[in-house]
């Protein structure tokens, strides 16, 4: 029972924290439009009426939009995240070796070290 009431919480912040950022982009503050689509990307992969494809696209909207406003991190976490999401669906392996392999690149670019 607490853990339920705790996930809920956890629901609600999550989204009134991604309604918060949605708002921010709307005004113009486009630093966090790749955050958002990350989240909005983590979301759907938990929704169960969405398809694997329309789950992977939100991933590589979020991938594609890190890149191009230069945040390799997010954009090396958005790839793992997907890797991840992707090592879980049937038939989906090579996709998520190389989303894995990408993040790992990216990762290093960026400066971290394992």
């Amino acid at each position: 029972l607490v853990k339920k009431a705790q996930h809920r919480s956890f629901k609600v912040a999550a989204r009134k924290a991604t309604k918060r950022m949605e708002k921010w982009v709307e005004e113009g503050a486009i630093n966090c439009q790749d955050l958002l689509l990350l989240v909005k990307a983590e979301d759907a992969s938990l929704v169960r009426n969405k398809s694997v494809d329309e789950k992977t696209r939100a991933y590589k909207l979020a991938i594609t939009t890190a890149g191009r406003h230069g945040k390799i991190q997010l954009r090396a976490l958005a790839c793992e995240r997907a890797g991840k999401f992707l090592l879980l669906q049937a038939g989906k392996n090579y996709e998520a070796e190389e989303m894995l392999r990408d993040a790992r690149d990216l990762y290093a670019e960026w400066g971290a070290k394992a």
